[in-house]
């Protein structure tokens, strides 16, 4: 989690809270007796490993989505790979939380897509540089 990122409630963060809460319970503490607490951070670990996968997903999709616009040179085509790099953004919009950004690496995100673009779109496969077409960087806000 980055530092100086304070999550009080779950409903602030709750991929935050849940790694948070997990390191708690792995440090112990009074009151937790009879609570499996490997057992309960195992669980909230994968929980959050699974928003995590969830974002990057999403993440991958805009970006193979977007390639495709970019090479494509069928007008026929590109309004509905728009309008699905639309839906893919506001599905990460909603996934994507600021304490997973230090979890996502971009760069080798941004090799994948672009790979399969490739495969699946031979007579474009080279019309773009060979560079990342995503900054390796998310907003946070």
């Amino acid at each position: 989690m980055p530092e100086g990122l304070r999550i009080r409630e779950r409903h602030e963060d709750a991929y935050a809270w849940a790694l948070a809460q997990a390191a708690r319970l792995r440090r112990g503490g009074a009151g937790l007796k009879g609570l499996d607490r490997a057992e309960l951070s195992d669980f909230l670990e994968e929980w959050a490993e699974e928003m995590l996968s969830g974002a990057r997903s999403q993440l991958v999709n805009l970006m193979a989505h977007a390639a495709k616009v970019a090479r494509s040179r069928n007008p026929a085509v590109i309004g509905h790979w728009r309008s699905e790099c639309v839906e893919f953004h506001d599905r990460l919009i909603e996934e994507y939380r600021a304490s997973m950004r230090d979890r996502i690496d971009i760069a080798s995100l941004g090799d994948g897509p672009a790979a399969k673009s490739k495969q699946a779109s031979p007579t474009t496969a080279n019309r773009l540089p060979h560079c990342r077409p995503i900054a390796p960087s998310l907003s946070t806000s």
